[in-house]
């Protein structure tokens, strides 16, 4: 797992250089304190400049990815790829490979997957299910529960269902939630630095609401 930064302005400076600003208009500005892991590419603009919303989750999906650490036995074996699919309609087009372009994670190349059907994504490490209907999410988290699979929603009610991650809006910026009890369950290790980033929310209780 990458070390974290020791200072946030030289973090700043390496991953969005003079015009961070634009970005932070849309992301809050803490996102940028998470930063591009060692050994990728060079991408000292790499949130500088996006404009697309899909755009930027693409890079923050893949500096989450890059701070999680799944268990050996979330692979086959030390040639088994790392699977990132998208489950349903795909909203980011291209922008997931250029996010991950050069990059490993698990110190596995990376192969992406899109599909409508859950079944057959066993072999997936990180599975994004791409709208917000509320039952497609249920569905797909209780398809996935006890798998050691990073499973990431487009709303903070699917963190709050189960899912590890979820996106959401809050005071016109785009935010993310983590459920660490799901990312527990999964067998998943989630950063300390990427845990302060994002909203904590707990696993629901057995009536189906939110423990707190």
């Amino acid at each position: 797992m990458p070390a974290p930064p020791t200072s946030r302005g030289r973090v700043v400076s390496r991953l969005c250089g003079a015009t961070c600003s634009a970005v932070l208009l849309l992301v809050p500005a803490s996102w940028a304190f998470v930063p591009a892991p060692p050994g990728s590419p060079a991408r000292a603009n790499a949130l500088a400049g996006l404009t697309s919303e899909y755009q930027i989750k693409a890079e923050v999906l893949s500096r989450i990815a890059r701070y999680t650490r799944w268990p050996d036995s979330a692979f086959a074996d030390k040639n088994t790829p790392f699977v990132i699919a998208v489950l349903g309609k795909d909203p980011f087009g291209n922008h997931l490979e250029n996010a991950f372009e050069g990059q490993r994670i698990a110190d596995r190349r990376i192969v992406f997957v899109r599909t409508t059907e859950a079944v057959g994504l066993g072999n997936a490490q990180l599975v994004f299910v791409a709208g917000r209907d509320e039952k497609v999410q249920e569905k797909s988290i209780a398809h996935f529960a006890g798998q050691p699979v990073l499973l990431v929603t487009d709303t903070l009610r699917g963190a709050e269902l189960g899912a590890q991650v979820g996106f959401y809006l809050e005071s016109q910026r785009l935010r993310f939630a983590i459920s660490t009890g799901s990312a527990k369950k999964a067998g998943l290790e989630m950063s300390s630095e990427l845990l302060k980033l994002a909203k904590i929310v707990a696993l629901p209780s057995a009536s189906g609401e939110v423990a707190q």
